[in-house]
């Protein structure tokens, strides 16, 4: 059995916590890479959210 919406929007929620927190130490670092790559996963997390 597969995953509800819930328990697929809860996993979406961590993960999109998770790559924030990312986002916020490589934003302290100036890591111009790590930025990016987190500001892509947030953006295609926040699209998945849309159901």
């Amino acid at each position: 059995m597969g995953m509800t919406n819930e328990q697929y929007k809860g996993f979406l929620i961590d993960q999109r916590e998770a790559w924030l927190e990312i986002l916020k130490k490589a934003d302290e670092g100036k890591l111009e890479e790590v930025k990016e790559k987190a500001k892509k996963q947030l953006d295609n997390i926040n699209e998945k959210m849309n159901f």
